[in-house]
């Protein structure tokens, strides 16, 4: 983008077909790989190990949500697990992109994205975009406002 060279990880919590049959069960956590019970009762989370490593490398972090009204809110343990500040610097931008699968849809507002995700509690740069699956509505623009993100550190 513009001349820069950036690395891209991909993490998924699990292949596709367990994600949606999660989604049907309403059990996203019970199969999930990154992450593992911590502290006592199961109700907190962290991250395995591999993957406190490679987020310790990360210069930006892309957070991808369907913006459905009631999926939103299942994001939001593997969110605060993924950017606990010990893991992650506090300089290390995150953008949110709030998906849809198909432009016209109907979707959450921004603004109800960053209060079920809790966003504002935040100590980092952070920005939420709509974007869409078929047309990769937002994507660009997630991508310079990170790379603008990198370049002010």
């Amino acid at each position: 983008m513009n001349g820069r060279q950036f690395s891209l990880i991909t993490l998924y919590s699990t292949c596709q077909k367990v994600r949606e049959e999660q989604a049907n069960q309403g059990d996203r956590m019970r199969f999930h790989q990154m992450l593992r019970p911590a502290g006592a009762g199961g109700f907190q989370v962290e991250l395995i190990n591999s993957i406190k490593d490679i987020s310790r490398t990360a210069d930006a972090f892309v957070f991808v949500v369907d913006a459905k009204a009631e999926n939103i809110e299942l994001g939001k343990v593997e969110l605060r697990a993924m950017l606990q500040e010990k893991w992650f610097d506090l300089h290390v931008p995150l953008v949110v992109l709030s998906c849809v699968d198909e432009a016209g849809k109907a979707r959450t507002p921004c603004l109800d994205v960053v209060q079920s995700l809790e966003l504002q509690s935040f100590s980092r740069p952070w920005k939420v975009v709509d974007s869409c699956v078929d047309t990769m509505e937002g994507v660009i623009p997630s991508f310079e406002w990170l790379l603008g993100q990198i370049r002010s550190q």
